[in-house]
Order: structure tokens, then sequence, then C-alpha cells
């Protein structure tokens, strides 16, 4: 059996965020105040939402593919 393990960290900045939640992600700096529109880390449900993107992304070849936070494992007999 072949197993090939991808890791996806840059992921999260790949889903949007709502637009009437982008305040949610906003933050301070000493430049000033920014508004992000993309999942960021360290919010209180990007794992779980970059979780639930990734298991959606996947199902169609659930059978072959396994995933656990951001890591992907596809597996083969060949």
């Amino acid at each position: 059996m072949y197993i090939s393990t991808f890791g996806a960290t840059k992921g999260y900045y790949q889903i949007p965020v709502k637009e009437d939640d982008i305040w949610f992600a906003a933050f301070m700096s000493e430049f000033g105040e920014f508004e992000t529109m993309r999942t960021i880390f360290g919010m209180r449900s990007s794992g779980a939402t970059f979780i639930r993107a990734t298991q959606r992304i996947l199902q169609p070849v659930r059978k072959i593919t396994a995933s656990y936070v951001d890591d992907i494992s596809v597996y083969s007999d060949v």
C-alpha cells in the first residue's frame, strides 16, 4: 500500500468570510485597523470551517482519501 500525505496549511486563506461577518475578523496594529476577507488562524471557528470544507471537497474520493485538520492522505494498492 502507498500513502501520500499533503499539508494544506495555506488552505485557511482560501475560504472567504461572509460579507456580514468581515468586521468579526478585524484587527488592530500600530499601522491601523484592518479587516480580512479570508479566514485567518486564531478565529474561534476557523478550524472547524476548514475541516468541513476539506471533507466536502474530498467527499467524491472518500474511498481513497483521509483528512485530519490540514493534512490530507491519499492511499492506493498500486
